[in-house]
């Protein structure tokens, strides 16, 4: 099949088809993602004038807001509707970026098709979780990107700015976008394949998104005394330390704390299940403030740097690379039937990931958007592995683009090599 003229109605229309169906679904099985509640916890807790100490404000502010004005139902069905019509205008996106990159419309079309029909990401345009929109942003991104950089294009340059400082404030972990863009425009400017022009703007939008994301690290210090943009990485730092074996409750300033770690322990000495653990930061926090929580859980890795990094390669690299790449719709079970049998695990994008690097070495290829597609895959993959401790198919979505790019170019030179010969 030969895609003409790029024209993927087809596409948007069995997406649109699928979104529909999986909303339906979702909606009669009254399936809730167990962070969606927290979202409106944080309107809540933003509304009295202050920052919420997990969740960063964007998406809390765009829920909270819909569903202020809407209610409870018909505020969620908006937010849906929205997110869906965000990832369709993706679509459009990601396809003009596969064809300037991979040069073939006829795998452009193919790579389109899984990006807009594959069913596991769908489904997260049908919930009110932020990997939606950080899907959805992080394409714009890369193509805004794209036509800034190629065309020396000054709208797509603030266009490119906005969404860089929308997905700073979306999720913490996309904190690493403005460094790694603003290095990528930087390398640019140096090595003068952007005008001044150009670069000036797009490393203007991520100096104004590090000050944006500075100046509400300040408002948490203020509130909560932590100099991050939410309290989760310290969670997440209790299952480093806890499965790592590196707790010790002696330098635990707070009593009751102490008390409370020390009881956990000697009740259960060694990690239990996922929920045991969460059970644990529970108990814990209950008795603690995000700072302490904080300084408990960095502190214990301070003090331990060579186990932890032992667990983390020994330990949770192998149980990473074994999870699926791509997020296999979980939220309903025909769905992850099907994605579980067409799916490819971490540790194989990893080795993709090496054989496009090696190609563009090979090519000593100075494209810059395929470097920085590369690095962004690399980015998300790394932050997601190293700082939480599951659920890695889902936290890894926004690379998803990056993935299926990185893919249709590998593709396209081993066709060309094997055309040589």
């Amino acid at each position: 099949m030969k895609a003409k003229k790029l024209d993927f109605r087809t596409l948007y229309i069995i997406s649109a088809v699928e979104m529909i169906v999986f909303f339906i679904l979702i909606t009669l099985r009254g399936t809730e993602a167990g962070d969606t509640v927290t979202y409106f916890t944080a309107w809540d807790t933003l509304l009295t004038g202050i920052p919420d100490s997990l969740r960063t404000p964007l998406y809390p502010v765009f829920v909270g807001s819909l569903r202020a004005v809407f209610g409870a139902t018909a505020g969620k069905i908006v937010v849906c509707l929205i997110q869906c019509a965000l990832f369709l205008c993706s679509i459009r996106w990601f396809a003009k970026l596969a064809e300037a990159l991979t040069g073939n419309r006829t795998v452009t079309f193919w790579a389109t098709a899984v990006y807009a029909v594959y069913p596991g990401p769908l489904t997260l345009n049908c919930m009110l979780l932020t990997e939606s929109l950080a899907l959805s942003g992080t394409t714009g991104l890369l193509w805004l990107t794209y036509k800034a950089f190629t065309q020396n294009d000054t709208k797509a340059a603030v266009g490119a700015a906005v969404v860089t400082c929308a997905l700073v404030l979306l999720r913490p972990a996309l904190i690493f976008i403005p460094l790694l863009f603003g290095l990528f425009w930087l390398i640019a400017l140096i090595a003068r394949k952007s005008t001044l022009r150009t670069a000036a703007i797009s490393l203007s939008g991520c100096v104004v998104a590090l000050a944006i994301l500075g100046g509400y690290c300040l408002a948490m210090k203020s509130t909560y005394g932590i100099s991050s943009p939410s309290s989760v990485s310290a969670i997440n730092n209790y299952f480093t330390i806890r499965e790592a074996g590196i707790i010790d409750s002696r330098q635990i300033g707070n009593p009751r704390m102490r008390q409370t770690v020390d009881s956990i322990l000697a009740v259960r000495p060694l990690p239990g299940t996922l929920g045991n653990t969460w059970a644990e930061v529970d108990a814990i926090s209950a008795t603690a403030s995000p700072a302490e929580m904080a300084e408990f859980t960095t502190g214990s890795i301070s003090a331990h740097p060579v186990e932890t990094v032992r667990y983390l390669m020994t330990v949770r690299l192998p149980e990473a690379v074994g999870d699926d790449a791509v997020y296999g719709g979980s939220v309903l079970a025909p769905v992850r039937a099907l994605t579980k049998l067409i799916g490819v695990n971490i540790g194989g994008t990893l080795a993709l990931l090496l054989v496009f690097v090696v190609i563009l070495l090979r090519n000593r290829s100075f494209e810059l958007v395929k470097w920085l597609v590369a690095a962004l895959f690399a980015a998300t993959v790394a932050t997601a592995v190293l700082g939480a401790q599951g659920e890695w198919q889902r936290l890894i979505v926004p690379a998803y683009p990056a993935l299926l790019v990185m893919a249709s170019c590998t593709l396209m030179h081993a066709a060309k090599v094997i055309y040589a010969k």
